[in-house]
Formats: C-alpha cells, structure tokens, sequence
C-alpha cells in the first residue's frame, strides 16, 4: 500500500547584517600664508671723461676756422704795417747814417734772412692741446628678495565621532512543515471505486 502523505519540513533562514563600530576624526589641515617681496638690483654709471682741445693748438699751426682767419689777419697786417714802417725807417736810417759801420745792405739781407727762418718755424705748433681728465663712478643698490610666513591657520583642535556597531537579523524564511496529501480519492462506499476489487476472505 503507497503512503498516503507527504510531509517536508522547510528549516527558518536568517540572514545577518553587521556594520563595525567606527571611531571618525577630522582635523583641519594646517595652513601658511606665503608672501615674496622679490629683490632688485640697481646700478647707474657715470662714464669717464678724456677731453683733449686741441684748438689753441691748431691755431697756432696755422690750422685755424674762417672766423679765426679773418681775426688773426686782421690783427697781422695791422702788425704788418708797423713792422713794415718800422723796416722802412730802420732802412733809411741805416742808409743814410753808415759811419763807416760796414756794407748796411749786407746787414738788411741777413736780418730779413733770420726773419724767414722763424717763420718757417712758426708753422710748428707752439701751444700744446688742452687735456682734462673726470674719472667716472658706480652707484650698486641691492634688495634681497624677502619671505614673509603667516601661521595663523594653524588649527589643533580635532572632531571626532563614535560610530557604535550594529548587528542586524533579518528571517528571510519562517519554519514550516507542508503535509501534501498523495494518494487517491477515498470512495465511500468503497465499492463505487471504479477499481474497486471485492475481497475475499
């Protein structure tokens, strides 16, 4: 004879959930303000001076400007003619008035001789160039760059937070036991089963 039930017995199901305690703590980063002041250098010169004139010098060579020309010669042939007055009076004195002193005409062509010859010389220059001399100068002026720290950020004071654990139970299926029932109908009287086999006894 096959059973008639079926019994299952379906187990309870947790499930667990846990979160670990946690000790949380903040601090503010320190902080710093820097300033830099940069630096500069600063150099001013004065060159030298070599001065050298050569004017007067040049002048008295006979390399002279337009304007100096006609001064100059202005005054030499004033200076001309006297002299020339001058000759001409000494000439004629000696001329006349010998006295038995030599040959006067002798006398007249070496002085004029002697005259050439100075001037001849005078074409070399007579005044020598002016020369001056400044020395020049260096002024140095430096600032070093500068560094500036500002620590007011600065913060020692920390938050912190306790976080406690938590354990969590969760019966994602409660216990149970299903009866099925599996065999067939039960007629009554049991001689309406249309299989019904009489017994004998």
């Amino acid at each position: 004879m096959r059973p008639l039930l079926r019994i299952e017995s379906v187990p309870i199901n947790l499930e667990f959930r846990t979160q670990r305690a946690q000790l949380r703590q903040s601090t503010e980063q320190p902080r710093a303000n820097i300033t830099r002041s940069r630096g500069n250098a600063f150099i001013q010169t004065t060159p030298s001076q070599f001065r050298v004139d050569t004017f007067e010098a040049r002048a008295s060579a006979g390399l002279r400007s337009p304007a100096r020309v006609i001064q100059d010669a202005a005054v030499e042939g004033r200076s001309a003619a006297m002299e020339a007055t001058r000759n001409y009076v000494e000439q004629g004195n000696a001329v006349t008035d010998s006295r038995g002193r030599g040959n006067p005409m002798v006398d007249m062509i070496t002085s004029r001789a002697i005259r050439t010859f100075d001037t001849i010389m005078a074409f070399v220059p007579s005044v020598p160039p002016e020369i001056s001399y400044e020395a020049g100068d260096i002024y140095f002026d430096f600032t070093r760059d500068q560094l500036d720290f500002d620590w007011s950020h600065i913060s020692t004071r920390a938050d912190m937070e306790f976080v406690p654990g938590e354990l969590e139970f969760t019966v994602s299926q409660f216990p149970q036991v299903i009866i099925e029932f599996i065999g067939g109908p039960r007629y009554v009287p049991p001689s309406s089963d249309p299989d019904y086999v009489p017994i004998d006894y």
